[in-house]
């Protein structure tokens, strides 16, 4: 048997019965490439405006919001179903995380 880092050892499939060091890194690419291309939809999901027929936010949540046409602002919704401004409001979405303190 050929040593596993000799190249003639996987020319023409060679005689080991395991995969080439560089068919498993392609796996484990592939692996965290499906990951990451999750999480990017996981976060696209969460920064979209969302239309309030289709969903409304959690009650008394600060989100964004839009309403009459290009307005924009940050409103909490009653238990009432009222929004704090008593806008019209057409379509939300989640606020960002606060940033981080820096601590130095």
């Amino acid at each position: 048997m050929r040593d596993a880092l000799d190249p003639d050892h996987w020319v023409n499939g060679g005689e080991c019965d395991h995969p080439h060091p560089d068919a498993l890194a392609m796996e484990a690419l592939d692996a965290e490439n499906k990951q990451l291309r999750a999480e990017v939809e996981r976060l696209r999901e969460a920064q979209r405006w969302i239309s309030v027929q289709e969903q409304l936010p959690p009650v008394n949540t600060a989100v964004l919001t839009r309403w009459r046409g290009e307005t924009f602002s940050v409103e909490w919704r009653f238990p009432s179903g009222e929004w704090t401004t008593g806008a019209f409001v057409t379509h939300w979405m989640p606020l960002p995380e606060p940033p981080k303190e820096v601590q130095g």
